[in-house]
């Protein structure tokens, strides 16, 4: 199974979205399958990356060609697409994964997941989309969400495939249901 997983760059201010980068790794690699990921080598993304191949994962790294110029490409991947543009990058991974999972991180992870959310309501694919709500980290989000469904913008079975986890477990459960 490949999985996408957005996170941030940098580590963030709880120990607790590092435990979690480190759980989905070794989640990915002890089950066989590939993280696809925007390949970073710092803050969550270096961190999801080192578990998933230490839990015997493949990993395959999706980046702008400006990101490595600038020094930011984890080098141990099996598989490295490098794009010209970020719109590019996300495109490719979204090819490339069977679900999307959305770690802790800042406005790209947010930009990254809210594309994957947006053609899961289109029907553009039918793969699951999991947000790891660690610590509430995306309790607002979510209440937006519901806030569309109120206000008739976004229908509650166009949202089928979206998943709030509020630990890894749940996200592991979901994921072993696919």
């Amino acid at each position: 199974m490949n999985i996408a997983v957005y996170c941030g760059a940098l580590m963030g201010n709880d120990p607790d979205f590092n435990r979690a980068a480190e759980e989905i790794g070794n989640y990915i690699g002890s089950h066989g399958g590939t993280l696809v990921w925007g390949c970073g080598n710092s803050g969550l993304m270096n961190t999801v990356a080192d578990h998933t191949l230490k839990a015997g994962g493949n990993a395959i790294g999706v980046i702008p060609q400006f990101m490595v110029d600038q020094g930011h490409a984890y080098e141990d991947v099996d598989q490295l697409f490098i794009t010209e543009t970020m719109a590019e990058r996300k495109s490719k991974m979204i090819e490339l994964a069977d679900h999307y999972v959305a770690l802790p991180g800042g406005p790209g992870t947010l930009e990254e997941i809210a594309e994957v959310m947006s053609y899961s309501k289109l029907g553009l694919h039918n793969k699951c989309c999991i947000l790891c709500n660690i610590n509430g980290f995306y309790d607002s989000l979510k209440i937006q969400i519901e806030k569309m469904c109120e206000a008739d913008f976004v229908r509650k079975e166009d949202l089928s495939k979206i998943y709030f986890a509020d630990d890894m477990q749940e996200v592991f459960r979901i994921l072993d249901s696919k």
